[in-house]
């Protein structure tokens, strides 16, 4: 499915803010998204992930398809699909291509109970 969100796929995203520390991360400083693996596209972002993406609002962004096959995206879905279903987290280095560069930026990703498919993450600085 692509084009305008799924009322129920909103409704998920929203039940994701509502678990413990989500909210606090789509609130800070740093990048953070929820992503929708199975559609390739980010359902919330906090103000850094619209700057970080290049957007100005946040229904720009998730109107914005990612190519899943790319080994970014590949990776961020192999990643959702292998988080422990004990509450905990997982930190792991993702490549995004940033214009014509290639990075690789530290992040934790935190499991969904909401949906298999809806993955919160945010950027995290490394000491």
């Amino acid at each position: 499915m692509s084009g305008p969100l799924d009322e129920s796929i909103v409704m998920r995203a929203q039940e994701i803010l509502r678990a413990p520390g989500v909210a606090e991360v789509m609130l800070g400083i740093a990048p953070a998204w929820v992503w929708d693996v199975g559609e390739g596209r980010i359902l919330l972002s906090s103000v850094a992930g619209l700057d970080f993406f290049g957007e100005k609002d946040a229904a720009s962004l998730a109107a914005r398809r990612f190519d899943m096959s790319r080994p970014g995206m590949n990776q961020l879905a192999r990643l959702g699909r292998s988080l422990p279903h004990d509450g905990s987290g997982r930190l792991s280095l993702l490549r995004f291509f940033v214009g014509l560069r290639d990075v690789s930026l530290p992040c934790l990703f935190s499991p969904s109970d909401a949906a298999d498919e809806l993955l919160p993450v945010s950027l995290r600085s490394v000491p």
